[in-house]
């Protein structure tokens, strides 16, 4: 079976999902904990967005994602720009445009 996660919802009402990141164009590296085992840690011990954040960024990351991380009890949704080299934090007011495939919505 599939031990990772690639989407999910905790008992912590925490949730997380991925997407790739095509464009990104820095280093990658196959040497570290793979994502699937990450976003897997995330629901299994993390109670709080904040919590998530600081596994993701304290993590030895491999390839490059998006992934969004939610909290129902925190009314509070983050968007991570998630690569070997780099994390970035975002929420709903300070994500950044990729015209033309993601412009700002109004």
């Amino acid at each position: 079976g599939f031990v990772g996660a690639i989407t999910g919802y905790s008992a912590a009402e925490v949730g997380v999902c991925e997407k790739v990141w095509l464009k990104y164009t820095g280093k990658s590296s196959r040497a570290g904990i793979p994502f699937t085992f990450l976003l897997r840690d995330i629901l299994q011990y993390d109670t709080t967005v904040e919590e998530a954040v600081d596994r993701i960024e304290n993590a030895n990351r491999t390839c490059s994602i998006f992934v969004g991380v939610g909290s129902a009890k925190e009314d509070r949704f983050d968007v991570i720009e998630y690569a070997y080299e780099e994390v970035n934090v975002y929420n709903d007011t300070d994500f950044p445009a990729y015209p033309p495939d993601h412009d700002l919505m109004d």
